[in-house]
C-alpha cells in the first residue's frame, strides 16, 4: 500500500484510546489490512472490518492468511443505513465514503451510534484546507468532480467536515495532516462521541 497502512498505523497507535480499545470497526475495510493491522498493534482488541457483500470475503481470505482469526472478523452490508453493530471503542474509515451529503450524514450518525460514549472516529480522507486555497491535488479532483457531476460529495474543508460530524453526534477534536510521509494530500480526521 506504498507506505499508507504504516503511516495510518504509526499515527493511530500512538492515540492513548488505541491502547486501551477493546473493539474496532473498519469501516469499508476492503481487503481488511488496516483492521489486521491494528489488531496486531492491539493484541487485546477485536476488530470487526464491515463492508460491502462480495468485498468481505475478500477480507476474510486476508483475516485467515494473516491468522488473525480469533479475534478479526468480516461483516457485509450498507453502513449508511444496515445495523453495524454497537460497543465499538474506536471506528476507523479509510477513503471508503464516496456518497453525498445526506449519505454522509446517515454514516457519520451510523458511527456514532455504534461507538461507546467517549469513543474515536477516525477518517482518513481528502479534505480542503479552510481558506480553500490547497492542497491543489484535492482542489483539481474535487473541481473535476463538480464537472462531472458523478453525485459524489464535494469535498469538505477541515472546518465544514468538523461540523458535519458534529451535527451527527461527534464532536471534532483534531486534523492530522499525512502529507509529508504520503504521496498524495491526506488527512486523518480524530471525532469523538461525546455522552
Amino acid at each position: 500500500m506504498l507506505g499508507r497502512l504504516q503511516a495510518t498505523l504509526k499515527l493511530v497507535r500512538e492515540f492513548p484510546e488505541f491502547k486501551s480499545a477493546k473493539k474496532l470497526i473498519d469501516l469499508g475495510g476492503g481487503h481488511g489490512l488496516f483492521g489486521i493491522g491494528f489488531a496486531q498493534e492491539n493484541p487485546q482488541m477485536e476488530v470487526v472490518i464491515f463492508d460491502q457483500p462480495g468485498v468481505a470475503e475478500i477480507a476474510s481470505d486476508y483475516i485467515e492468511r494473516y491468522g488473525v482469526g480469533d479475534r478479526v472478523k468480516a461483516m457485509s452490508g450498507d453502513y449508511t443505513k444496515d445495523d453495524i453493530g454497537s460497543g465499538y471503542d474506536i471506528a476507523f474509515e479509510a477513503c471508503s465514503f464516496g456518497g453525498k451529503a445526506d449519505q454522509a450524514r446517515s454514516f457519520y450518525e451510523n458511527v456514532a451510534r455504534s461507538l461507546n460514549d467517549g469513543g474515536l472516529f477516525i477518517s482518513q480522507t481528502f479534505t480542503i484546507d479552510d481558506d480553500r486555497r490547497a492542497p491543489l491535488r484535492n482542489l483539481v479532483w474535487d473541481l473535476k468532480e463538480e464537472i462531472s457531476k458523478d453525485g459524489h460529495m464535494h469535498l469538505k474543508t477541515n472546518s465544514e467536515i468538523l461540523r458535519v460530524l458534529k451535527e451527527a453526534g461527534l464532536e471534532g477534536e483534531t486534523v492530522i495532516d499525512m502529507s509529508p510521509d504520503l504521496s498524495m494530500p491526506m488527512r486523518l480526521v480524530v471525532a469523538r462521541k461525546r455522552g
